[in-house]
């Protein structure tokens, strides 16, 4: 399944499910294609990947 927006991650931190969103502030053009996670356990936002990836570095599931 291909990243993007709205997906959600299992973190590693909690084990919970969260929603990917992309970045804030774009400052170069690779930006626009990073796509993070917020943990409330760990706090702050963690990287997850790009647009498009193919593979993950966390489980990913459509929302439910």
């Amino acid at each position: 399944m291909e990243l993007r927006v709205g997906l959600e991650v299992q973190c590693p931190h909690c084990g919970s499910w969260h929603r990917l969103v992309g970045p804030t502030l774009v400052t170069t053009t690779a930006d626009k294609n990073f796509l993070y996670f917020e943990c409330p356990t760990r706090g702050g936002r963690l990287f997850a990947g790009q647009v498009g990836d193919v593979v993950s570095r966390f489980p990913v599931r459509q929302p439910t």
